[in-house]
């Protein structure tokens, strides 16, 4: 028997139950302090407590929204349009490629972008430029390790620990180096904002927060926006290509599934439902499997990093039991995302054809319950840019590519240009 909470720390609390998910992730919930979070203390994201979490997603939750995503759909059909040509020279040479380093260089060319309203060009030069994800490396070797006890109380208590662990923005080969970036950028916009010069992408996230006010006319503090920004543009794209790359190379495990994706995608295109050359969001969607592989993928490959979530200063009752307060309670997005009481017995499996075969019903549970981008109201801000872009890539992939299991490790992958 499984027990449904499990005490994994001194002061902390893992749950696999849904229907505790309501009583921890709640809208007043508070997240525990985080040794990372000190660094960019502006970013919405790094906010612990609940209401100055709700004041800074006031400021920057606008500039995530639907309508303002969708703005950047012919950025992201210029980047993929892009990336392909590169891919069909690259496999012409060779068809055994590292699909983890592409996948990052596009990713960041489309996300970062959407962001500061330029690109790095890590596409166009076909390498790491200036080392800039080299040392985004570093800052996420560091964050991963103190998110682990005993680690993180010696990130946040001790100087050797935050020498350590914690990657500051004194780190010219790390944060600093990002943060730097970051404020150059940011730092020229406000000049040409002046001479009425326009950067490449009108819209990005940047130009929306320095224009933003509040209804007593007051703008968002600059530094308050950098912190955000560097948050972006670290976080985002990392995030977009673990997603992208796990739902590529976990479709090439399954040459049925492809085979079947070809088959729809080729018939769209015969019947003039897809676009052509970079199809919209809103035909692949329309494209059941398609639709099915990508929920399937997500759910199966979420995150094992538990979301810690601090008990209020009064007692938290979890399952008849209370929970004293300031207390760390969590679970995962992988844990809830396989759970088999929503699952059944092959909730590990991928198995896109549960997503079709079930009822309206089950699939509103399914849905309810969709764990891939967080819980409740802390859910990932960029999740609708990550849905437009990994629905638009795996129909651009599918419809120009074979893909088959790498030989030469986990971010392997086999691309064979298809004949069209």
């Amino acid at each position: 028997m499984v027990c449904p909470v499990v005490r994994c720390g001194p002061n902390h609390l893992t749950f696999n139950d849904l229907d505790l998910i309501p009583v921890v992730y709640h809208r007043q919930s508070d997240k525990t302090d985080y040794p990372q979070d000190f660094t960019c203390p502006g970013a919405a994201t790094n906010k612990a407590n609940y209401l100055e979490y709700a004041a800074a997603k006031r400021q920057f939750g606008q500039a995530f929204s639907v309508s303002r995503v969708q703005l950047f759909e012919g950025l992201v059909d210029e980047t993929l349009i892009k990336w392909v040509s590169i891919l069909n020279k690259e496999t012409h040479t060779s068809p055994s490629i590292d699909w983890g380093t592409w996948v990052k260089y596009f990713s960041f060319d489309v996300y970062v972008p959407m962001s500061v309203g330029e690109s790095f060009g890590f596409l166009d030069h076909k390498s790491d430029v200036r080392n800039m994800l080299q040392s985004s490396y570093r800052i996420f070797r560091k964050w991963t390790l103190s998110r682990y006890r005993p680690i993180a109380w010696l990130a946040a208590n001790t100087s050797l620990g935050r020498r350590l662990f914690v990657s500051g923005r004194d780190d010219s080969t790390g944060m600093g180096m990002w943060t730097n970036e970051v404020h150059d950028i940011t730092q020229k916009r406000i000049e040409t904002s002046k001479t009425q010069e326009r950067p490449r992408w009108k819209h990005s996230m940047l130009d929306q927060w320095l224009a933003a006010k509040s209804a007593t006319g007051e703008g968002i503090p600059q530094s308050d926006i950098e912190d955000q920004l560097v948050s972006d543009v670290l976080g985002g794209p990392y995030a977009l290509a673990t997603t992208i790359s796990h739902l590529v190379t976990t479709m090439a495990k399954h040459p049925q599934a492809v085979r079947r994706a070809h088959q729809e995608i080729d018939n769209a295109f015969t019947q003039q439902t897809l676009s052509s050359p970079s199809p919209t969001y809103a035909e692949c969607c329309a494209l059941p499997f398609i639709d099915a592989c990508v929920r399937e993928a997500m759910r199966i490959t979420a995150t094992a990093s538990p979301r810690w979530r601090c008990s209020p200063d009064r007692p938290l009752r979890l399952l008849g039991r209370d929970v004293p307060p300031g207390t760390a309670v969590a679970t995962s997005p992988f844990t809830i995302s396989t759970h088999p009481r929503l699952y059944g017995d092959n909730a590990e499996d991928f198995v896109p054809e549960r997503w079709l075969e079930a009822s309206e019903e089950q699939l509103r549970v399914w849905n309810a319950y969709d764990a891939h981008w967080g819980f409740g109201y802390r859910k990932c801000p960029g999740r609708h840019i990550g849905v437009l872009v990994l629905y638009k890539t795996l129909v651009t992939i599918l419809r120009n590519f074979d893909i088959k299991e790498g030989t030469s490790g986990p971010s392997s992958l086999r691309m064979l240009p298809r004949k069209l």
